[in-house]
């Protein structure tokens, strides 16, 4: 499992796309938290704050680059390769879910860094924020790499995730809504259900969402891991059984 992950690894950095999104990690949000380049909704705002907006782009990036360091695998035949050296499919998926893990943590890394140059003083709430970010941006990785691995049509995945993007967007549009017209338990319940999406936990994180869809950084922490070992599942379960053709 190491020696695939490592390969992984080393493979990764040979992605010009990946090398270029941390680029663009470090400078956009430089730029933005810099007022090197101004968003009038949020000219107010102090640059911690309009770090924390500019994450959104994060979660954006992998709905594009998962599928793509996913199925170049299969186009590659690496895949096939990796079974005939009697590598099982799960082990596969894991050392891929790790890779790519690890690879929106140095991503996250990158983005930080951007922000703090740019000018964005990051007390703890602000640090807090930002790790619960991070750990929505895991949760978000696992669930598209669900889809990446099981398809091997690179359109077909393109298409479902960019699905999946838009579902999380609007289901924290509508989720807005409906905790507007609830109250107490059911209002509770709601505010958990709006954190399963990586975008309702940014959300909380911007300002943009009420304060009532906020359960907290414990819950929102859990939320992360549970939908992590649910997709983990989903994506590895009679994966062995499953013939490539």
């Amino acid at each position: 499992m190491f020696n695939l992950y490592k390969a992984n690894m080393a493979r990764l950095f040979k992605k010009s796309f990946y090398i270029f999104g941390l680029v663009v990690a470090v400078i956009v949000t430089y730029a933005f938290t810099s007022n090197m380049v101004e968003l009038p909704f949020l000219a107010e705002a102090k640059p911690a704050d309009i770090m924390i907006f500019v994450s959104a782009a994060m979660i954006a990036f992998f709905t594009i680059f998962v599928p793509i360091f996913t199925n170049s695998e299969y186009t590659d035949g690496v895949i096939r390769n990796k079974m005939i050296a009697g590598i099982s499919q799960k082990e596969i998926y894991i050392s891929h879910l790790l890779t790519e893990l690890s690879a929106a943590v140095i991503m996250w890394v990158c983005y930080i860094f951007g922000g703090i140059i740019g000018g964005a003083r990051l007390n703890s709430n602000y640090i807090i924020a930002n790790v619960v970010i991070l750990f929505a941006l895991f949760n978000y990785i696992a669930t598209v790499l669900v889809v990446a691995f099981r398809l091997k049509k690179i359109v077909a995945v393109m298409i479902i995730e960019a699905f999946i993007f838009n579902m999380c967007f609007n289901s924290v549009m509508m989720g807005n809504l409906f905790l507007t017209l609830t109250k107490d338990g059911v209002q509770r319940v709601m505010s958990w259900l709006y954190n399963v999406s990586a975008l309702g936990q940014w959300f909380t994180k911007t300002g943009f969402a009420d304060e009532v869809a906020n359960p907290g950084v414990k819950a929102q922490v859990l939320i992360s891991f549970v939908i992590i070992i649910v997709m983990t599942f989903i994506g590895t379960f009679r994966l062995n059984k499953r013939d490539l053709v």
